[in-house]
């Protein structure tokens, strides 16, 4: 099976503004400061099993 590499790219991008969104209501409605990782986590955490896991940067998720 060929993993189509722009559909990921969009995946990720959709997720990535979600989760900032998200992050970003949260730190208004909490007044907590929070940080990129938080965004990347929530990213992360929303990933479907078997969804391609990064080959460069941060370690893979568990």
């Amino acid at each position: 099976m060929t993993i189509d590499n722009t559909f990921l790219a969009r995946d990720l991008i959709a997720r990535t503004e979600q989760a900032v969104r998200t992050v970003a209501h949260l730190a208004v409605d909490t007044e907590v400061t929070f940080t990129i990782d938080a965004i990347v986590d929530t990213v992360e955490r929303g990933l479907p099993a078997g969804h391609a896991a990064p080959t460069t940067g941060r370690p893979a998720r568990c």
